[in-house]
């Protein structure tokens, strides 16, 4: 016996239903409120499937901040507005809060034990870096960075960079770089270190660096800042940072030591001089 043939309009009907229930179910994949969120402007996160995962949050009023956060391991950098607003600013100081970051990750051992509860404290790493001084002539910024890596304690330490604004774009530059005269970093050294030499003295009643006397730094070897004048928007001296270890034992802390313009300001080089009110 033949079979009947479907007619042709029941097909159409039934191709014409299952095109309807298909639309049905895109859309019901689709529809806004099933979308995912579209990431703010402002935020972006590096591992957005991860919620212990790096996070990363820049804006105009937020500067630029990193976190990475596990049981283990606790990592933030910073980077303040001031210094953010400006790209070529923005990207160098990245970049050394990145090495910052990778130097961290090798250095890195188990977690210790904490004496008397059997916890663990997690490997820490901030690094915060801040505008001292800005200006149209000059900016400059330093990192206080703090960090444990599992020792016997936490560390700390410092970074700075100085900006060249009369330049475009803005250049990094080093201590040598102000002055006109390279015999200039010789006065800072001997002002510096005399000044250096009293503090440790006062703080512990020795001149001796692990057992040996103390020798003088060289100034163009540490990281120091540009600080604020008497006038406005006018640097007035040079502040020359210590970390725990450069220049004694790390229970005397860090050492940070002014020397006023007065001592350099002879040597600068022109196109400085109106930036410390010369």
């Amino acid at each position: 016996m033949a079979k009947k043939k479907t007619s042709t309009p029941i097909l159409a009907l039934m191709g014409v239903a299952l095109a309807a229930l298909g639309g049905v179910l895109v859309w019901q994949f689709t529809r806004p409120d099933r979308r995912a969120p579209s990431p703010s402007p402002e935020i972006a996160d590096t591992h957005a499937s991860s919620p212990d995962g790096p996070k990363v949050e820049e804006g105009s009023t937020l500067g630029y901040r990193y976190r990475e956060s596990t049981p283990a391991v606790e990592i933030t950098a910073k980077i303040d507005p001031a210094a953010h607003a400006d790209p070529t600013v923005s990207t160098v100081l990245r970049a050394r809060a990145d090495e910052a970051i990778d130097n961290f990750k090798t250095a890195m051992v188990e977690p210790l034990s904490v004496e008397g509860d059997g916890a663990t404290r997690p490997m820490t790493l901030e690094v915060d870096w801040v505008t001292k001084f800005e200006s149209p002539y000059l900016l400059s910024a330093m990192a206080n960075i703090y960090e444990d890596t599992g020792g016997a304690h936490p560390n700390a330490a410092y970074d700075s960079v100085l900006f060249d604004r009369t330049a475009t774009p803005a250049q990094v530059i080093n201590l040598i770089d102000l002055f006109a005269d390279p015999l200039t970093v010789e006065d800072i050294r001997a002002d510096l270190c005399a000044r250096l030499l009293a503090a440790k003295i006062a703080r512990t009643g020795d001149d001796l660096t692990f057992g040996e006397p103390t020798e003088c730094p060289a100034p163009e070897a540490h990281a120091f800042v540009l600080v604020a004048g008497g006038a406005a928007g006018k640097a007035g001296a040079l502040q020359f940072l210590f970390s725990p270890y450069e220049f004694g034992a790390w229970a005397e802390g860090t050492y940070e030591i002014t020397v006023p313009a007065s001592v350099f300001a002879k040597g600068l080089a022109p196109r400085f001089q109106e930036a410390f009110g010369l």
